[in-house]
């Protein structure tokens, strides 16, 4: 019977064994915190706020011939994030202040996403050209709650955008960006 047992015992921790190199590397993810995407300048569009200036917090979408987001958003989803789950887009008024726009857009879009995954107390932000503006307006304001845990501006106009124009108009560099390159160096 001794012999049995002495044979059988490597047997009997296989199932501890296989199971503990299986498990490694799998420890459970941390929960991610929901990410809230805002568009730049003119990358919201909703006909009811632009034609009859109602405060509307449905009926927002991208412009429909704007594809500029199609990318970030097919690779959110790519990664298993759900639209309105795990990331959300808080479109708001861009011919409002910033400021409005932080107060009457964004922070009902934050809490929505705070409110559907619990486990969070913190959202992250990717926003593009005037949308990092908004974001910069809510996390710099006397009312910001301490809500935003990352913060990722894409070609947000910082430094402001007027200057661009004349280079763009009639290839004029304004003088003043000698000053700017001596500032991010």
């Amino acid at each position: 019977m001794k012999k049995y047992i002495k044979q059988l015992f490597p047997l009997l921790l296989l199932p501890l064994f296989l199971l503990a190199v299986f498990s490694v590397g799998r420890a459970q993810e941390p929960a991610r915190d929901p990410i809230i995407i805002i568009p730049g300048i003119m990358g919201s569009w909703n006909w009811d706020v632009m034609l009859h200036n109602e405060l509307a917090l449905d009926k927002w979408n991208f412009v429909p011939i704007d594809k500029t987001y199609d990318n970030l958003i097919k690779a959110l989803e790519d990664e298993g994030l759900k639209k309105d789950k795990d990331f959300f887009v808080a479109f708001y008024d861009w011919r409002k202040s910033n400021l409005y726009s932080a107060q009457a857009y964004l922070v009902p879009v934050i809490d929505k996403a705070l409110s559907l995954n619990a486990s969070s107390t913190k959202v992250d932000i990717i926003a593009h050209s005037m949308g990092g503006l908004v974001a910069r307006s809510y996390i710099q304001d006397a009312n910001y709650r301490n809500d935003v845990g990352k913060l990722i501006m894409l070609g947000a106009p910082n430094y402001g955008s007027s200057d661009v124009y004349t280079l763009w108009e009639g290839g004029h560099v304004p003088e003043n960006w000698e000053d700017s390159r001596r500032l991010m160096t």
